[in-house]
C-alpha cells in the first residue's frame, strides 16, 4: 500500500470515527427526547437542555468530519453519501421550551430518528469506500 493511499485511509477512518461519535450522541439525545416527551415542567426543560447540548456536540462532530472530507475530496475518485447537516436547533429549541407539548416533542423526535438514519447511511457508504480502497 503506497503512502498516499495509507494517508487517505487514515483520514477516511477519522471521518468515520466522527460520524460514529455523532451517532452515539444522537442515541443519547434520543433518550433525552423520550424523557422530554413523557415529562413536564422542570424535568422536561432539563431534558430539553440535555438533548440540545447533545445536538450541539453532534454538529461539532459533523463539522470535523466535513472539514476532513473537504481536504480529501479531490483524492477520491467518487464521493460517498453526503454528510448530512443537523438542523434541529434554534427554532426547534425555542418552540420546544416555550410550547412544551407532546406534538412538538414527537415531531422533533422523528426528525432526530431520520437524521440518525442518514448518519448511519453515511457510515455504511464510507465503509464501502474504505473496503474498496483496502482491496487495491
Amino acid at each position: 500500500m503506497n503512502k498516499n493511499l495509507k494517508k487517505l485511509l487514515e483520514q477516511l477512518e477519522q471521518i468515520k470515527l466522527h460520524l460514529i461519535t455523532a451517532k452515539r450522541l444522537l442515541d443519547e439525545a434520543e433518550n433525552w427526547s423520550l424523557l422530554d416527551a413523557i415529562s413536564s415542567g422542570p424535568v422536561s426543560i432539563f431534558a430539553d437542555f440535555m438533548e440540545y447540548s447533545r445536538f450541539n456536540k453532534v454538529k461539532l462532530e459533523i463539522m470535523k468530519a466535513k472539514s476532513i472530507y473537504k481536504l480529501i475530496k479531490d483524492d477520491l475518485k467518487r464521493t460517498f453519501y453526503e454528510i448530512p447537516d443537523l438542523n434541529l436547533t434554534g427554532l426547534w429549541f425555542t418552540l420546544d421550551v416555550l410550547f412544551d407539548s407532546l406534538p412538538i416533542d414527537i415531531i422533533r423526535h422523528f426528525k432526530l430518528k431520520a437524521f440518525k438514519n442518514r448518519i448511519e447511511e453515511s457510515i455504511y457508504f464510507l465503509d464501502k469506500i474504505i473496503y474498496a480502497l483496502k482491496e487495491k
